[in-house]
């Protein structure tokens, strides 16, 4: 694994242990589809709030 790679995986690692979620997008998904990235989002948002409300 490149050492990039190594420190972005322990630091979604931290994350995870404090709690967050992390949602990954490459660049081009981004750049090219905004809206499906953008529901992507909401539809997790969605999700974390009805696990929330449970």
């Amino acid at each position: 694994m490149p050492e990039n790679e190594e420190k972005e995986k322990l630091r979604e690692d931290r994350l995870k242990q404090l709690g967050f979620t992390v949602i990954r997008f490459k660049d081009e998904e981004v750049l090219q589809h905004i809206n499906e990235v953008r529901e992507n989002i909401e539809g997790w948002v969605k999700k974390l709030r009805r696990e929330l409300e449970e």
